[in-house]
């Protein structure tokens, strides 16, 4: 939908914007890359104008999520601690077997708590990296009012 200024000029979607990568910090070991956007101009019938607006989505692609609180960070959208939960809590119960089978309670405890430090260890040890392709759409939130129109 296009936005209209009171002179009746019309700013339409896909409108081209300046910007630039304020900040990176990459996943590491164990957490996740994160990348913050800032947006300078916008160019506009009548040429570039400022732009001050932060990331409100970006829209079909499902593997980052936007951070309302941080403006500008967008981050991968799915957090791992919770699939390293699982994969230990799974671990764990393969891990105690022999000692279950054995009826053999120090053997059960030892194999469980060294097969679930092992699988989380395993899930959490790489971090999960962001990937923002050239010509991704976002979605923005005009945090100023956007002048533009005849002069």
């Amino acid at each position: 939908m296009p936005i209209a200024s009171a002179d009746g000029a019309t700013l339409h979607p896909g409108a081209e914007i300046r910007g630039h990568i304020d900040k990176i910090d990459a996943a590491g070991k164990a957490g996740h890359a994160k990348i913050w956007l800032a947006f300078d101009d916008i160019n506009t019938p009548d040429g570039w104008i400022p732009l001050i607006a932060m990331v409100d989505d970006v829209p079909g692609v499902h593997s980052i999520r936007v951070d309302y609180n941080r403006e500008g960070e967008i981050e991968p959208a799915s957090d791992k601690r919770n699939a390293a939960l699982q994969a230990a809590t799974a671990a764990a119960l393969v891990g105690a077997a022999p000692g279950i089978l054995a009826k053999d309670k120090k053997e059960a405890a030892i194999g469980a708590a060294t097969a679930a430090v092992t699988a989380y260890m395993a899930a959490t040890a790489m971090g999960q990296e962001l990937t923002l392709d050239k010509n991704t759409r976002l979605e923005l939130i005009l945090e100023r009012s956007l002048f533009f129109g005849r002069n």
